[in-house]
């Protein structure tokens, strides 16, 4: 089960945002229809409380700036979305935890297979996960275990209804039936429902949309014919506007998102501007002058009926005695509808659908230019878990040795990659290993990717299988390499590993010119003047010129995931899909070969596009949807970070969320700063973000709820002291 929770943790996310929308538009609609009381008639209302409804029926909607969808968001954009991670070690390693990174070390990582290394771990949110219940697990497992609870007694009640109606007797009087086929026609009904009696006590009511089923009690000879006729045509008119269908919506949405009182009261509204719709339309089929025998006919149904929880489920003439005294108001107040009624009763309903069905906007992209191509660099894999670093794969401290290959291997479902580019078997990769050995020390840096680690574990597998599996992955790749002969392990996360596991050929290693998405990245003028370098006579002494080397990481949308960065660039290219402009600026990005998990995303398939280099940054919010088009960096901005009033066991991680991201961009760290004698100077975009404290206790990095909040903006600031963690 928790592992269940770890893999759908975003989508446990987005059903939280949506109903936080549909709430937010609940709160909405109440104010219309108090507000509007005097023009909306109850059939305009009943229409504006489904619309709540609605909004969590349907899980995507078109982007808009107007959306409520936008205010929700807001709450989630410098949320930091790092996964739980679930360790697998073989046996004979030892794990050990390693202090964080600080943004200002430069240089690669040493690693060196002949001293003591931390034990490989899989960072991923699919099949694996924390075994430690959290509190939002914990959360999470209320949540469904109540919802199943109120889910199952629906399903009861429709099983125990179902029953039920065989039962009862079919009404054979002619005169009854008569009544209902003329009533039938009047309420343009293409059949006459089906009539049952049921028990005395019982009232008036339907259930069935494509089958309807009428259910009388047997004591309606009490009713007068013009009595009985007006019961008719309110039940019938539940089944013409398919009450006895839209019923169940907000009931089973109620059930499902049973912690939300707005939804319940929405619901209850619903229901309530129902019956007030149908008792209008009856007084207006009978007259104004059945009024009051119409008034009598629901006071004596109301004091002669009581509904058995079988009925529950169907659309009744019976209501309790506040919801009657409202009834009975309203009637005695009611006006015929107005062309001024209709008016607003549209606009208003369009104005709730506008901002209540769609989600948050997308920025649009940059036009496009006409500037050449450039070659598709190589994929790298992998990402960051974005615990602290106790969770990360140790490193090894020591240099390495000299002359030591340290070749990047990749494990995936299908084939081995040496070095990204290249597909070798596993009597290649034996043969090439051997012959670079007989020279010089060769100990690779493997990668394992998930389709390669979980090939032929059954879903749902239980921890001790997962175990089982890692162990024997990590056991047959070590074998091929050399149990002593690696110098660094790692494995790729899922969207890393979507990436290699769909690669068969080497035809599959090529992008494709005619998919291919191409743009060219240049220098902004804001860079220039960032420099230092100032301008002549109002023109700038850097023109706009190509930026070679920039990173073109792509994201795909929504996927819950760390983007991890030191000096203005990836912080480990093997974390990120990516691709590198060349020396005329230019890069060709193939994201459309790329399978993409559905589970992962938002519903769309769409990407994120993040540009980076030293001297600046760009930010595509949605696909680049334009080939060759050209964009601008903006400048970094250098900031000094002072952390001496930070304590010797004290580690700050730095968040930010760029200006203008989208709200699925994901969380961007720009690394770790701990306790210093010397400000560090890092880089950082414009936007909000915050410094998040963790302290280290018992060899445990623990995050505290300490977290100093940082906002950049294009004039600054560029000194930031930490307070200490109190």
């Amino acid at each position: 089960m928790i592992q269940a929770f770890a893999s759908w943790s975003h989508v446990v996310d987005h059903l939280y945002k949506l109903n936080l929308q549909a709430a937010l538009l609940a709160v909405i609609v109440g104010i219309i229809c108090l507000l509007g009381r005097r023009w909306l008639s109850s059939r305009w209302r009943s229409i504006l409380w489904m619309l709540v409804f609605v909004r969590l029926l349907i899980p995507f909607g078109p982007s808009a700036t107007f959306s409520l969808g936008n205010v929700v968001s807001a709450s989630f954009t410098t949320r930091s979305v790092a996964g739980n991670t679930f360790a697998t070690a073989p046996s004979n390693q030892k794990t050990r935890l390693v202090r964080p990174e600080t943004p200002v070390e430069s240089g690669p990582r040493a690693q060196a297979a002949d001293i003591e290394t931390a034990a490989p771990r899989v960072a991923t949110k699919s099949v694996t996960t924390s075994s430690r219940w959290s509190v939002r697990d914990m959360c999470t497992a209320v949540w469904l275990m109540v919802a199943a609870f109120l889910l199952g007694r629906l399903g009861w009640l429709k099983i125990q209804l179902s029953r039920q109606l065989p039962r009862l007797e079919v009404i054979c009087q002619s005169e009854l039936i008569e009544l209902a086929e003329s009533v039938a026609s009047r309420a343009r009904l293409t059949r006459v429902p089906r009539l049952l009696w049921g028990a005395a006590e019982c009232g008036p009511a339907v259930c069935g949309w494509l089958f309807p089923v009428l259910i009388l009690p047997r004591d309606s000879a009490i009713f007068q014919p013009s009595q009985l006729r007006a019961v008719l045509l309110h039940e019938f008119r539940h089944i013409r506007t398919a009450d006895t269908l839209l019923t169940w919506l907000p009931r089973v949405l109620c059930a499902t998102f049973w912690f939300n009182p707005l939804l319940w009261h929405a619901s209850r509204k619903w229901h309530e501007e129902r019956e007030l719709s149908c008792d209008e339309w009856v007084i207006r089929q009978i007259g104004p002058d059945q009024k009051r025998s119409y008034l009598e006919t629901l006071v004596t149904i109301a004091t002669r009926s009581s509904r058995s929880p079988a009925l529950e489920l169907t659309a009744s003439i019976v209501s309790s005695f506040t919801l009657l005294e409202r009834r009975i108001v309203a009637m005695k107040r009611l006006r015929p509808p107005t062309r001024t009624g209709l008016i607003a009763g549209s606009l208003l309903t369009l104005f709730a659908a506008a901002i209540g069905l769609t989600d948050a906007a997308q920025a649009r992209n940059e036009p496009a230019t006409a500037p050449d191509s450039a070659p598709v660099v190589s994929i790298g894999t992998d990402q960051d878990t974005g615990a602290p670093a106790g969770d990360h794969p140790a490193t090894p401290k020591v240099a390495p040795q000299a002359k030591t290959l340290n070749p990047k291997v990749v494990f995936a479902q299908h084939v081995i990659l040496w070095e990204g580019t290249e597909i070798v078997t596993r009597d290649q990769l034996k043969e090439r290993l051997a012959k670079l050995r007989a020279t010089q020390s060769v100990k690779p840096f493997l990668y394992h990717s998930l389709g390669f680690i979980w090939n032929g574990v059954r879903p749902g597998a239980a921890e001790a299988e997962l175990n089982e599996r890692a162990n024997q992955a990590i056991g047959e790749s070590l074998n091929l390499i050399g149990r002593d002969q690696w110098g660094f392990m790692s494995f790729l996360s899922r969207r890393g590993s979507g990436a290699v596991d769909r690669i068969r050929t080497e035809d599959d290693l090529k992008g494709n010119p005619a998919r291919s998405l191409k743009g060219r990245v240049v220098m902004s003028e804001d860079i220039g003047r960032a420099a230092g370098l100032g301008s002549i006579e109002g023109k700038s002494l850097v023109a706009t010129g190509p930026v070679p080397g920039a990173q073109v990481v792509v994201l795909p949308l929504g996927e819950p995931c760390v983007v991890r960065l030191r000096d203005g660039k990836l912080r480990d290219p093997q974390d990120e899909i990516w691709y590198e402009t060349n020396a005329q600026g230019m890069f060709q990005a193939d994201p459309a070969a790329l399978p993409f998990d559905p589970l992962l995303l938002y519903g769309d398939g769409k990407y994120l596009t993040f540009i980076l280099h030293e001297s600046g940054y760009r930010l595509i919010n949605g696909q680049l949807a334009a080939s060759d088009a050209t964009y601008e960096l903006l400048p970094w901005t250098n900031v000094t970070i002072d952390a001496r009033n930070l304590k010797e066991n004290e580690q700050v991680e730095i968040w930010m969320t760029p200006e203008g991201a989208h709200e699925k961009f994901p969380a961007l760290s720009i690394g770790w700063v701990g306790h210093g004698d010397r400000p560090v100077i890092v880089k950082l975009p414009r936007g909000k973000g915050n410094a998040t404290y963790w302290k280290k206790v018992n060899d445990e990095w623990t995050e505290t709820d300490v977290r100093h909040s940082i906002q950049m903006t294009a004039d600054g600031p560029t000194e930031i002291t930490l307070p200490p963690a109190r």
